[in-house]
């Protein structure tokens, strides 16, 4: 026996260090993402009260899922000294009792707040079956858990299989799905494919599923805090009930948790008093009834999904609604002439991210389509004859946050792109073949700005007022025809984080802008840039590294193997494979922008 509960011991020693690693991990990441990355980013995702409570709640999750590594691996003589064993070791959990009126309205509470994820997560997830699969596991942990407790009841001898199902339910339920099919993919395209961050069904899914994860409001703070911390108490009771001095008999009215073998009606007659009993009893038929109803419902909601029209590339499939809740619409005008209509009754409430490719629009889009879509993200407008577009009554809806128009015919900003909405973060006006100059005007209506993309126009100069976006994190002017960089003005915008000048006619390097700002990425691919008399070893590093790029210049042909050429001197390195439809880089030598313009437009 001793040799049974030692590997016993181990087993959930090992289940419970990898736990804490992943929990540690999911909370630090979102406690980052919601504290302190970009302010764009932060707004896209609608964190409530992000950098003052719900980031502080994150990090001390993670820290206290590490307390819990450092107690297991920690001599024995030194874990009384750790925070997870003098401070929480939870010794006030048995006074509630295991059958106790609080002990079960606590347990029910947690139940309840899985089945609201639940529902949450049927808004957000793009992937039903995704939603589909969390639902299940709801229902089935909830039918599970309660027979487990009745079988506990009567045999408290027998619980640690029963810790084993609930400390993993609750774990899967809080941060083990969501740490696999949110996180670790993020976390791949961050590293491996940044790039893929620019798709705009990508950019639809992860951050609706994002926004899943990160408290929206105090009721969704308070669900998401109160799971975490019950799957972080089911891994302690795990370690307690394996632990070498804790004995293998425990009182039915103390008892932590229970088994996974079925319960007897009759022993727990005989082991538990009448009022209890009643009690138990209710709490099992509420489980039983509640997660057999969501078992059983979504499966057949996901059975039943509604048909939505065909432009509607992605869509949500919410419990409880039978309409197309499409969340990105993508369409492709096979005749420029055909009008746009945009109707709620077909697309649902819920659209995110409006696509429209090859459409005339000559005079612009009508916004008061967009009104009654509330929450909608952005507007893409590619491969258009527009060449005017007046703001119209209405405007702008207020929770707009990116404004894309690429390949028009405008010659000056119109109006709607003048005045926009408080939250918009990004705007894109690029392959304008006559837009040559940007007045100054605009610089109190793009002051909130993020991130401005003006390539492929006909620009000849940086315009110095850009200077006065202090918010500008992204700057694209590649394809145009500067010549100069300017090097003080750039350098004093505090926030600037990338800069794409590819593809102009830059005869200098930028020294004094790299001396002041080394950390700021920069890409100066196909420019005729000479080469230097002298290389600074921080500048080799950046260009070895990446964060400089020099494809096609003098500069880099004078490096050798540092850099390469691009594949054409009309596309740099940045603008391949960027899920973007650039035509400059759509040629046989760039393998046709390795496929961003498939289907007609951006991907």
């Amino acid at each position: 026996m001793s040799g049974k509960r030692a590997r016993l011991r181990y087993g959930a020693y090992a289940i419970a260090i990898l736990k804490y690693v992943i929990s540690a991990a999911y909370c630090l990441i979102l406690g980052y993402l919601v504290g302190f990355s970009l302010t764009t980013e932060q707004l896209a995702v609608q964190v409530f009260a992000g950098p003052t409570l719900t980031a502080p709640l994150f990090f001390s999750f993670g820290l206290l899922n590490l307390a819990g590594i450092l107690d297991i691996l920690l001599p024995r003589c030194c874990r009384r000294r750790t925070l997870s064993s003098w401070r929480c070791h939870l010794e006030w959990l048995p006074s509630f009792g295991l059958l106790s009126a609080p002990r079960l309205a606590l347990q029910a509470f947690v139940t309840a707040a899985q089945v609201l994820q639940a529902y949450h997560l049927s808004e957000r997830a793009v992937n039903t079956h995704l939603a589909t699969m969390n639902a299940i596991l709801v229902g089935v942990s909830a039918i599970a858990s309660s027979l487990l407790l009745l079988y506990a009841a009567s045999h408290p001898d027998q619980k640690h299989y029963s810790l084993f199902f609930t400390s993993l339910s609750s774990f899967l339920l809080t941060t083990g799905i969501a740490f696999a099919f949110v996180v670790v993919p993020v976390g791949y395209v961050q590293v491996y494919d940044l790039k893929a961050i620019n798709s705009l069904a990508w950019g639809t899914e992860y951050t609706l599923l994002i926004r899943y994860l990160v408290p929206n409001s105090p009721l969704d703070l308070l669900e998401k805090m109160t799971l975490r911390l019950a799957s972080w108490v089911n891994v302690q009771r795990l370690l307690r009930a394996v632990a070498p001095d804790v004995t293998t008999t425990v009182a039915a009215s103390t008892m932590m948790s229970f088994s996974p073998l079925g319960p007897s009606l009759t022993a727990v007659k005989r082991a538990v008093d009448r009022p209890r009993r009643r009690l138990l009893f209710i709490y099992v038929a509420f489980h039983m009834l509640l997660g057999a109803t969501v078992v059983i419902y979504a499966i057949v909601h996901a059975c039943r999904r509604p048909t939505c029209p065909s432009d509607c590339r992605l869509a949500t499939a919410p419990w409880f609604s039978r309409a197309c809740h499409c969340t990105y619409y993508h369409l492709e005008c096979f005749d420029p002439d055909d009008a746009v209509h945009l109707s709620p009754e077909f697309l649902g409430p819920d659209l995110f991210h409006v696509q429209l490719t090859g459409c005339r629009l000559e005079h612009g889009f009508n916004l008061s389509l967009l009104a009654p879509f509330e929450a909608l993200f952005g507007l893409t407008i590619e491969f258009s004859n527009l060449t005017d577009w007046p703001l119209g009554p209405n405007g702008w809806p207020d929770q707009i946050m990116a404004v894309n128009v690429r390949y028009s015919n405008l010659s000056a900003i119109p109006q709607a792109l003048t005045t926009l909405p408080a939250q918009c973060k990004t705007l894109t006006i690029a392959g304008s073949a006559h837009l040559d100059s940007l007045p100054a005007s605009l610089v109190s209506s793009w002051r909130h700005l993020g991130s401005l993309i003006l390539n492929s126009n006909q620009l000849t100069a940086v315009p110095s007022w850009l200077g006065g976006l202090t918010g500008l994190e992204v700057l694209v002017l590649s394809g145009n025809q500067i010549q100069v960089v300017p090097d003080t003005m750039l350098a004093a915008m505090p926030s600037l984080t990338f800069l794409k000048l590819a593809q102009n006619n830059l005869t200098a390097f930028p020294m004094d802008l790299f001396a002041s700002r080394p950390e700021l990425d920069m890409d100066l691919s196909n420019n005729p840039i000479p080469p230097l008399p002298s290389l600074p070893s921080a500048l080799v590093r950046a260009i070895t590294s990446g964060s400089v790029v020099l494809d096609g210049t003098p500069l880099c042909a004078s490096l050798g193997s540092a850099c390469n050429g691009g594949c054409s001197p009309t596309c740099s390195r940045s603008e391949l494979g960027d899920r973007v439809c650039q035509r400059n880089c759509f040629d046989e030598a760039c393998a046709w922008d390795l496929g961003d313009c498939a289907g007609g437009g951006s991907q």
